[in-house]
């Protein structure tokens, strides 16, 4: 409970992109019927962005004094924040590929139209 605090603290000067993460699952949901494979990307990339921001925001706050109480010295502990990083990154990216994958991944190629004059 004393990680809570810092945590929301942490999560409110995200709060624009946790809102705007919050309406696309909203909206995500709201155009299930219309169209559930768009839709169903959307949400699980929204999902995870939000999930993702929420994880980081708490390791921000946690895994330092986690790491002291482990023994572990700060100049000793920078490849744990630079591995927590890469993996933040890969995945964010995996993410970003299926929310483009939901916007453009979807569309049909049009067949060229032969005006046969």
């Amino acid at each position: 409970m004393e990680y809570f605090l810092p945590t929301l603290g942490s999560l409110l000067t995200q709060a624009p992109v946790l809102l705007t993460w919050i309406i696309g699952i909203v909206l995500a949901i709201i155009f299930w019927r219309k169209h559930p494979a768009v839709s169903g990307l959307t949400l699980l990339a929204i999902s995870g962005f939000l999930i993702l921001d929420i994880v980081n925001a708490y390791l921000n706050i946690r895994l330092p004094s986690l790491l002291l109480e482990q023994g572990v010295s700060p100049s000793n502990s920078m490849p744990i924040f630079i591995f927590r990083g890469v993996i933040s990154s890969i995945i964010n990216a995996v993410l970003w590929i299926l929310l483009l994958f939901s916007i453009f991944g979807w569309r049909r190629k049009d067949k060229a139209k032969v005006d046969e004059n």
